[in-house]
């Protein structure tokens, strides 16, 4: 999926620089004042008329764009002020020269020029770029501190200070960004949960870096957002529902049937032509009644799955929602891995299962989707002490079983089997609810049966679902939010 916006790595962004400099034929400095320009026109469309502006920079390229900041917002009419921290470092060349544009810029020497803020000052952080190397320290730390103890709005040039591009900050000595306006791209670790209070927000902004350099780099990093629509398929008019797959759902167990029906419902709406389910005795009549618009195969057991149905009706089968982990489930999985090979969603109840029993792994069909949750991932190959930890085993794993893993979060990360990622922070803390995972796996299986490969199926219903939890949200407000709301909000086309 090339198409979608790649995230580079530190190195690769300097590339960019360094291209974009050579091809326009410009001088580094003019680069840094498109950035500065990008940067306050979209800062003056926020709410921050009639408020002092406090402007933090370091010696470094992130501190010249700070102090192009702090200069376009002056000759703008915003009441706004630079500071300079002064650590016996060298500014760089394009630093150095804003630094005498600027012609009112207070310096720091020492921790007792902090200045002390007012209570509606905002704060605009240009200490560190990309390029932190290590923990910060000295007087950086001191205003970094000063920052992170106020209550004023914070936002934040390109990263916040002391947060590294690619890797998990092992220091609390970052700014504490309410928004980091970020250029051309977000980076990696705006995605990572430990960072959560770090980066509150983040919007990104062109400032001019060559696109189509960016997009030839070799980084296999992509974010998902509203370009994976060009990824959907239109129907044609003289088509009919065998033209859009046939899933089987294999899904709950007595008292758990909401799973099933939830997922199976997500699954219609994903736009799959015919759908099986096959489910305990004691859910035929749920089934049946609750959603008319799907088949029922009803298994011998009245409370849970314990045989294979007929397989023969599906290109693609799902199971896990809701099915326990009694011992006959377990029995008739393991049956099912062994016997049948047609690409399939595993999730939920069948990941705890697949945890308990890892000689079984090898079984995995080719082009399967995994969707773990964090803990649920942890069970299947061992805990993980950091989220660039768990990607690094979640890739180990999609490259020996050739599948692909869908790993939930606040931030979902896709990983296939050729070492690709793809990021998404769509939704909302509302789709925190029972049965919303149930409802991503039905999606997917929709999608997987329409004849759409496994990454595509995974990106495209991971943006939907979050998609279609914001607009519920809109109609329900977060903390009403349940997972049937977001299928009656779907809608791929």
């Amino acid at each position: 999926m090339n198409g979608l916006q790649k995230i580079i790595s530190t190195d690769q962004i300097k590339g960019a620089d360094l291209h974009t400099i050579s091809s326009q034929k410009i001088r580094s400095i003019d680069l840094m004042e498109k950035a500065a320009s990008a940067f306050v026109q979209y800062l003056m469309t926020l709410q921050i008329a009639n408020h002092k502006i406090i402007v933090f920079c370091g010696s470094g390229n992130n501190g010249g764009d700070g102090l192009a900041i702090c200069r376009m917002l002056i000759e703008n009419g915003f009441d706004a002020h630079a500071y300079f921290i002064d650590t016996n470092k060298t500014p760089t060349n394009d630093c150095s020269a804003n630094l005498k544009t600027l012609h009112e810029v207070k310096v720091i020497e020492n921790e007792s020029e902090i200045p002390e803020f007012n209570p509606t000052d905002i704060i605009i952080d240009a200490l560190f770029g990309i390029g932190i190397r290590g923990n910060v320290e000295g007087l950086i730390s001191d205003v970094i501190r000063a920052i992170n103890s106020s209550a004023n709005t914070v936002y934040s040039v390109d990263m916040p200070s002391g947060l590294p591009s690619e890797t998990i900050a092992q220091s609390e000595d970052v700014v504490k960004a309410d928004l980091v306006i970020t250029f051309q791209r977000p980076k990696a670790s705006f995605f990572f949960p430990e960072h959560k209070t770090f980066v509150k927000d983040w919007i990104a902004i062109d400032i001019g870096l060559d696109e189509d350099y960016i997009q030839q780099s070799d980084s296999k990093t992509f974010y998902i957002n509203h370009e994976v629509q060009q990824y959907v398929k239109r129907r044609a008019k003289f088509s009919h529902k065998g033209h859009y797959g046939h899933a089987l759902l294999m899904a709950g167990s007595f008292g758990k049937m909401g799973a099933a029906l939830l997922s199976a419902h997500a699954c219609l709406k994903s736009g799959v032509g015919l759908l099986t389910t096959h489910v305990p005795k004691c859910g035929v009549n749920i089934m049946q009644s609750s959603l008319p618009e799907a088949m029922c195969m009803s298994d011998d057991s009245e409370e849970y799955l314990t045989q294979l149905p007929d397989i023969l009706v599906c290109n693609v089968l799902a199971i896990g929602p809701g099915i326990g982990t009694a011992t006959e489930t377990e029995t008739m999985f393991f049956q099912l891995l062994k016997n049948v090979k047609v690409p399939r969603v595993i999730d939920a109840d069948a990941i705890n299962i697949l945890s308990k029993n890892s000689g079984w792994m090898p079984h995995i069909p080719q082009g399967s989707i995994l969707t773990p949750h964090i803990k649920e991932f942890d069970r299947l190959v061992g805990t993980s002490s950091q989220t660039t930890d768990r990607l690094i085993k979640a890739a180990e794993f999609t490259e020996k079983h050739h599948c692909v893993i869908v790993l939930k979060d606040a931030c979902t990360w896709i990983i296939d089997d050729k070492g690709h990622k793809y990021v998404h922070d769509g939704g909302n803390p509302g789709m925190a609810t029972a049965g919303s995972g149930d409802v991503l796996t039905g999606i997917i299986t929709g999608l997987l049966a329409q004849g759409y490969s496994s990454v595509e199926a995974a990106c495209i219903a991971v943006y939907h679902h979050g998609l279609a939890g914001d607009k519920a949200a809109k109609t329900t407000g977060q903390m009403g939010l349940m997972a049937s709301d977001i299928t009656k909000h779907l809608k791929i086309d």
